[in-house]
């Protein structure tokens, strides 16, 4: 059975990590044993403990703030500009194969 979340300390259920992966996910890995929670959550800079703190286990007695909403948009912002990035490099490398194996 699940326990209720602290107040103020719930894993954000709009953030996914670079590579689309979202907080249940996260719980998920943990859960099954394929991950542990330090591995999961220190995953590319440890984005995950301040979007999913209840998965992280970073709640505070009396839950932990949620990040200002300015900052969480810019995390946001960032995390979509690497996947834009990433999905750039790979179209760019199947291209290069496609064109006669040239290395770009």
């Amino acid at each position: 059975p699940k326990e209720p979340a602290n107040e103020g300390c719930a894993d954000d259920a709009e953030w996914r990590d670079m590579e689309g992966d979202s907080c249940k996910v996260y719980r998920k890995y943990i859960a099954e044993g394929k991950m542990t929670q330090s591995a999961a959550c220190g995953y590319a800079g440890g984005e995950a403990k301040e979007f999913c703190p209840e998965t992280c286990g970073v709640c505070q007695a009396g839950g932990a703030p949620s990040p200002p909403p300015e900052h969480r948009e810019a995390k946001i912002k960032s995390a979509a500009a690497v996947r834009a990035v990433f999905a750039a490099a790979s179209v760019f490398a199947l291209l290069g194969l496609i064109l006669g194996g040239t290395e770009l």
